[in-house]
Parts: structure tokens; C-alpha cells; sequence
């Protein structure tokens, strides 16, 4: 994945921050490591946790709307890798799923809560660190399945 992403950064642009959602964690960290090798050696790695979920961050779990990312455990790859991440943002998930429905009625962009979750995590990075500029993250589910849980309400 880090080589076809690598391929498509247009000539003159530099990403200063990647950040994920931590699943298995293998994506934030396989891709971060190949962009500070191979593209920028000053790159934030940054893992967005769920507020409440925040087990990287503060050993803390509960339940949260964003699926597929903070499942009750830290994974390996992130407990062999951690001194990689530089940075983690917690989103709430009710953010998460308000920036879900906003990309379906702005952009058109049907995704899931993780990808909401995402969006705001690059959003927060760019304010926090005034030397990123341009932040990569990922959209990795899409929005059928969450119809009738986060839409069924919507005009």
C-alpha cells in the first residue's frame, strides 16, 4: 500500500502527518515507516483512538460507535512499534459519525464512522502542529452498513 501511495503524492507535495485508526495497526505503522524512508524523515505518525477507547494512549476501554478500531486490546505490531507513533488524537465517536453524515451530504463520500473518525483526526493534526500542512489518512469502510443505525433519522 505505502508503494502506490508513494507513486501518487504529486511531484512538490510533502505529507507531514499520516494518521489511522488502530485496528491491528499494521497500516499506520507499515505505511508511516515507508513514507519516512522513502518520502519524508520528519513525517508525524499519529493513531487516533476513540475517546473512552483510548487504550494506546491511557489503558482505558468501553464501548464506542467507531467499528473496527479499538477492540479491547493494544495489538502487537503496535506494542512492538510504539516509540513509531509520535502522536495519538481521540475522537468521540458521536464526531465521528456527525463528520460520517457530512461527508455523505457534502461530498457524496459514503463511508462509516472510522473514516468520520479519520477525517477529524488529520483535522486536528493540521491545527495542533503548525508545521503540518498536508496529513494522509485513510477511508477504509463504507457506509452501507450503517443505514439504519446512523441515517434512519436523516431528511
Amino acid at each position: 500500500m505505502a508503494e502506490e501511495i508513494l507513486s501518487q503524492i504529486p511531484k512538490g507535495v510533502t505529507i507531514d502527518a499520516v494518521t489511522n485508526g488502530i485496528g491491528t495497526g499494521g497500516t499506520l505503522i507499515g505505511v508511516g515507516k515507508v513514507l519516512k524512508e522513502k518520502h519524508n524523515p520528519n513525517i508525524k505518525v499519529v493513531a487516533m483512538e476513540p475517546d473512552g477507547a483510548a487504550l494506546i494512549k491511557c489503558g482505558e476501554f468501553s464501548h464506542h460507535l467507531i467499528e473496527g478500531i479499538s477492540d479491547g486490546f493494544v495489538p502487537g505490531i503496535i506494542e512492538r512499534h510504539r516509540d513509531e507513533i509520535d502522536d495519538i488524537v481521540r475522537v468521540s465517536g458521536e464526531d465521528a459519525v456527525a463528520k460520517m453524515k457530512e461527508l455523505a451530504r457534502t461530498y457524496g463520500t459514503f463511508v462509516g464512522p472510522s473514516s468520520g473518525a479519520n477525517w477529524l483526526a488529520a483535522d486536528r493534526i493540521r491545527k495542533k502542529h503548525k508545521d503540518v500542512k498536508n496529513v494522509l489518512t485513510f477511508f477504509c469502510d463504507k457506509g452501507e452498513k450503517y443505514l439504519y443505525d446512523h441515517f434512519k433519522n436523516e431528511d
